[in-house]
This record gives structure tokens, sequence and C-alpha cells, in this order.
């Protein structure tokens, strides 16, 4: 009898194991792909400030 709970319970952890793993995994792709996506928005914005930058200095020197 023990020895069975101990089997279903070592199966069910596996189980969870690599559910978790997937998990995981799955999360980090996502992870890395927003922090790519952020990447990108932090240079428009500062491509867009840069020109905002020299379209100010250009009407100063006019």
């Amino acid at each position: 009898m023990k020895s069975d709970d101990q089997e279903f319970n070592y199966k069910q952890n596996q189980v969870d194991y690599d559910k978790n793993k997937n998990d995981m995994k799955n999360l980090s792709i996502a992870l890395e792909k927003r922090m790519k996506e952020d990447r990108l928005v932090n240079y428009v914005g500062l491509v867009a400030i840069f020109f905002c930058l020299i379209f100010l200095a250009w009407e100063f020197l006019k």
C-alpha cells in the first residue's frame, strides 16, 4: 500500500515537474519578447526626443 502511494506520488511529482518546466519555458520566451518590444519602444522614444531637440535648436538658430 505504502509503495503504491509512493509510486503514485513520484509519478504525480514528475508530471507536475514537467508541467512547471514547460510553463517556465513559455514564461521565459514571453518575457524575452516583451523585453525586445520595450527596447524598441525606448529606441523610438529616444529618436523622437532627438528630433524634437534638433527642431528646437534649429528654431533657436534661425
